[in-house]
């Protein structure tokens, strides 16, 4: 009897210590990989200022999504002189320069005159171990004066309104890379 309760307490404590090997452990044998798709939809702003000629505004954008993938900076504005007055404006131009975060790009521009004009910044990922860079996009939009007319009622006889600057809307539009987990 005593050699039966030996062999079966042997025999437990064999079976409890290789249960592992044998593939008793459960959740110790699950991987988690990730993989990653390009998703559209992000969106910012608008972010509003306004910027004198010859000056220039900067803006430090953070985006609402961790991988970045494209981002197209749309900037709008409406051309008036200082009386408000677009009639008389003087078809100033506006530059957009965009810095990618991360070092992940040289500074893109883009210059227009009229009312708007966009950006479209393309940033390389690696799908195995994506960049993070949602944050410190750096936006510099400056305004060059034009040639237009500058004069009030009777060619500025009586008063002259100056193009001093205009007040201006940026938005974003971006891709980024959002990860799906699977378990194996």
């Amino acid at each position: 009897m005593k050699k039966k309760i030996c062999l079966l307490i042997i025999i437990t404590i064999f079976m409890a210590a290789f249960s592992g090997c044998l593939g008793g452990g459960g959740e110790d044998n699950k991987e988690t990989q990730i993989e990653y798709v390009v998703r559209s939809g992000g969106t910012y702003g608008p972010e509003e200022g306004r910027t004198e000629e010859g000056q220039e505004s900067t803006l430090d954008i953070t985006l609402n999504s961790t991988y970045i993938t494209q981002a197209i900076f749309k900037l709008t504005w409406t051309d008036t002189n200082n009386n408000g007055d677009p009639e008389s404006a003087q078809d100033d131009t506006f530059t957009i320069e965009v810095t990618p975060p991360n070092g992940s790009g040289e500074p893109d521009s883009n210059s227009g005159a009229g009312s708007s004009l966009s950006l479209e910044i393309d940033v390389p990922q690696n799908l195995e171990e994506p960049t993070q860079n949602d944050a410190g996009w750096k936006v510099k939009i400056t305004i060059q004066p034009g040639q237009g007319s500058s004069g009030g009622p009777l060619l500025g006889i009586f008063i002259i309104y100056s193009d001093t600057g205009n007040d201006w809307k940026l938005n974003v539009e971006y891709k980024y890379l959002q990860a799906l987990e699977e378990t194996t």
